[in-house]
């Protein structure tokens, strides 16, 4: 498994990401719950939308949705 580096993000290995029906409402709902938002969502061209997020413990992962949003 080899992690994916963003900048200002720590890596994030390739089965951290999970599909979502909306990243924008999962990225608020995070937010809301006392998670953390490290890197917004954001658009990726003819594939969909993601974000990095963090739970209340620290744990990050990410999640990838639909175009559209």
């Amino acid at each position: 498994m080899t992690p994916r580096v963003l900048i200002g993000c720590r890596p994030v290995p390739d089965d951290y990401f999970g599909p979502v029906p909306g990243c924008d409402e999962t990225a608020a709902k995070t937010n809301e719950l006392g998670g953390k938002i490290l890197l917004a969502p954001l658009a990726i061209e003819k594939v969909g939308r993601m974000a990095i997020l963090a739970d209340p413990q620290g744990a990050v992962f990410a999640v990838i949705g639909p175009e559209g949003q």
